[in-house]
């Protein structure tokens, strides 16, 4: 990145939700009018609980990459502090902070004593939604769902209801509190609290994910949301808009605050001092709040949505262009919204739906429909604004011209519905030719067949997927450990094995790789024009490979995890072959004797193949499966406790161990397809399948039969197998390389559960 320029990084906690995304582009915007480098950081929660048993135990190296950010790489720094502290202390997050000491940063959506923040005022919009309830709807049974007291925000919105509910002499009992996550589902919750409230006429919730869940769990009930009980969120997002019903929300746009957040952030990098920025929120009213009432009045009930000028009424329609920076697109809509509203404004003057009048106004709704309009419009508010002013038009009309402009506006809703309904499908075809993508990106990262720096350069060679241009791939001569609960220390060297630069692939000579951790953003391979990129992580476990510097496009957002997970399993390849091909290296003479002697083990046991004679085989049953139209079960085998077997009961209760393992696999795969014996104590085998289960019963026949065995054997040891399982469909072309990544995973998974018991127990 260009050395000449600030660089300002952005922490947050991943990027596939809209509120991460909205701030992130925000800031984006921001750092392009002000000729800034930006970073954006996407980690993880602080000291969020995580055990080996959770369901992503190794998240928390998402937060690895927090640890490349200080004064010698960055020149500012913006941390989205109320989600990442959302499950820890103050003190916790106070101590995370202190990490950056030296940086000058400004938080959002946050609200720590001592450091400036950038957040929306939580008490202004909530009070308006409590006050319309209880004074419009008559409603007196409240709840809320409350964020984590972690969560500086997810506090200041609680004690704000609160603070209202004392002030109009509301009771809350305690049962009418639950606490929600911000981001992970929460059903249960909701259920459990419609269970504990069973006369609950409004709720608040935090943010909209947890008031989306809320209107699940009232629909499941058979109630309507709006209706029975009524409830508002947080944070105004889109798909609480689009809900059905949608969603009442208070509107605090990410993207307001991230550009605000640079802004107090040039004054801090410019030695000013700076103070904290509150920004107004506003209630946006919907159907879950409650039908509008019938003289269609703006969402605060003050003004008639007909009666506000033309800008205004775009600004309520098409609040989501507020500081997008998408100013071509919203000029254009704009343009046609106002001739649409003149044509509109003009046939309210006349007694008559002329001819002339009529054809003006279908005109106009055509070009409005056709400049995209419907989908950046909140269509809640722009079939509101619509009726009221087709109102206005019938008002001093008759019959007979009102059934006309009913007729028009009537045509005119349909091709809203018909265009909301278009951008569904066009988001469903986008969606299947983006698996096929995601498929392509599997298969091409994971041609690697080596652990060299070759391999590296695999690992970025299909990218433009992604329409990523620049990317650059870091990592450490050795996987660094890093444990639950341990501090992460970076190397203060990493190795630059490969960069795409203006979508070319380069790989760097292993003499011109070393780079310092202080300079990995500002070295001769960045690019040297102002740019945007993401610093992902490479993990896989508790072992920290590296990371990769990448643009940040629209279409990393959605798929960042995805490319997170692939590029640290081909890393994580990658550096077992390294160390595979190094020990080769070094005992090839006794690795292959310990071959040879496998190889003359498995003669004894018939049918089966060595490595390589298997590989072989199995490869050529993938290349028929799209011929014959045969599904495949691809798995691996690992004879669980061989090496305490061998060294309580002798080599020679091992060897009986590894026969019956392949007799039991012969018996019950039989003609099917073909077993292989891959190394010492781990087994494979390949099969036609015509199951629609995936594999899973064969596989509990074969764990079924070895208990079977148990049961009949009169050693005192039990024999196990752990069995990781691949389905191979024939509509999809698959590689061996990708049977053995997905195999030798849910193996590495099945092991986890294996048993513990191998004596068996004497009376």
């Amino acid at each position: 990145m260009n050395r000449d320029k600030l660089t300002v990084a952005l922490l947050v906690t991943g990027l596939n939700d809209s509120y991460t995304e909205a701030l992130v582009k925000g800031v984006h915007l921001a750092c392009i009018e002000n000729n800034y480098n930006l970073l954006v950081l996407p980690g993880s929660y602080i000291e969020r609980e995580v055990t080996e048993n959770s369901p992503s135990p190794f998240d928390y190296q998402y937060n690895t990459i927090f640890s490349y950010v200080n004064e010698s790489n960055v020149s500012g720094l913006i941390v989205a502090a109320g989600s990442i502290g959302a499950y820890a202390d103050k003190s916790l997050m106070l101590d995370f902070l202190a990490q950056f000491k030296e940086v000058p940063k400004v938080l959002v959506s946050s609200d720590y004593e001592g450091f400036e923040c950038v957040n929306y005022d939580n008490e202004n919009g909530i009070i308006a939604g409590l006050e319309y309830l209880i004074d419009t709807c008559e409603c007196q049974n409240f709840g809320i769902l409350k964020g984590p007291d972690g969560n500086t925000d997810a506090v200041a919105r609680f004690n704000a209801y609160m603070k209202y509910m004392l002030k109009r002499g509301i009771d809350i009992s305690k049962h009418s509190v639950a606490e929600v996550s911000l981001s992970d589902d929460n059903h249960e919750v909701c259920r459990q609290f419609l269970k504990d409230n069973p006369d609950v006429e409004a709720v608040f919730c935090c943010n909209d994910y947890s008031a989306l869940d809320l209107c699940d769990e009232i629909k499941a009930l058979g109630l309507t949301p709006g209706e029975e009980i009524k409830v508002f969120g947080y944070d105004n997002t889109i798909q609480g808009a689009r809900a059905n019903p949608p969603l009442a929300s208070i509107a605090a746009d990410p993207t307001v605050i991230g550009r605000q957040a640079v802004k107090s952030l040039g004054h801090r990098m410019a030695g000013n001092k700076i103070e904290s920025t509150y920004l107004p929120a506003e209630l946006v009213i919907r159907d879950t709040m409650g039908k509008v009432r019938p003289e269609f009045q703006s969402s605060d009930g003050k003004k008639l949505i007909a009666d506000m000028d033309v800008d205004e009424a775009f600004d309520y329609i098409f609040y989501r262009y507020r500081g997008s920076g998408e100013d071509e697109a919203k000029n254009r809509i704009y343009d046609k919204f106002v001739d649409l509203v003149t044509c509109m404004v003009d046939a309210s003057k006349s007694e008559h739906a002329t001819e002339e009048i009529v054809k003006d106004i279908e005109s106009a709704f055509v070009d409005f429909i056709n400049s995209d309009a419907v989908n950046m419009a909140d269509a809640d508010h722009l079939v509101t604004y619509l009726e009221q002013m087709q109102s206005s038009i019938v008002y001093n009309m008759g019959i007979d011209d009102e059934i006309i402009i009913q007729s028009v506006f009537q045509d005119f809703f349909r091709k809203v519905l018909r265009a909301v309904a278009q951008d569904f499908s066009r988001y469903s075809d986008m969606t299947k030719a983006n698996n096929n993508k995601m498929r392509l990106f599997v298969k091409e990262t994971s041609k690697v067949y080596h652990g060299n720096d070759y391999s590296y350069g695999t690992m970025l060679s299909y990218l433009d997927w992604l329409n990523v241009k620049n990317a650059y791939l870091y990592i450490y001569d050795n996987p660094i450990t890093h444990a639950i609960g341990d501090v992460f220390e970076p190397y203060d060297d990493i190795r630059i094995k490969a960069y795409v630069k203006d979508g070319s692939l380069e790989r760097v000579p292993k003499s011109h790789q070393a780079v310092k951790i202080y300079d990995l953003y500002n070295n001769d391979y960045m690019p040297s024009d102002r740019d945007t990129m993401v610093v992902l992580p490479l993990f896989y476990d508790r072992f920290v490979y590296g990371f990769i510097v990448m643009d940040l496009t629209d279409e990393v957002f959605s798929q960042s995890d995805f490319v997170v997970h692939q590029l640290s399993s081909v890393a994580r390849i990658i550096s077992m072959m390294k160390l595979n091909e190094q020990i080769t290296a070094n005992l090839e003479s006794e690795n292959k004797a310990l071959e040879e002697q496998i190889n003359q083990e498995d003669l004894v046991v018939t049918g089966i193949l060595n490595k390589d004679e298997f590989l072989s085989k199995a490869e050529d049953m993938l290349n028929n499966i799209k011929s014959s139209k045969e599904d495949l079960l691809f798995a691996y085998v690992d004879v669980n406790s061989l090496k305490f077997i061998n060294d309580k009961f002798g080599y020679t209760a091992g060897d009986f161990a590894i026969k019956t393992v392949a007799d039991v696999l012969k018996e019950n795969i039989g003609d099917l397809g073909v077993i292989g014996r891959i190394s010492g104590d781990e087994f494979a085998f390949i099969l036609s399948y015509s199951g629609d289960d995936y594999g899973q019963s064969f596989v509990k026949d074969i764990k079924h039969a070895f208990a079977a065995f148990n049961l009949k054997s009169d050693k005192p040891y039990n024999i196990t197998v752990s069995i990781g399982e691949m389905f191979a469909g024939h509509e999809y072309d698959w590689s061996l390389d990708e049977c053995l990544t997905e195999a030798d995973t849910k193996l590495y998974v099945a092991k986890q559960s294996k048993p513990r018991k191998v004596v068996k127990e004497t009376m």
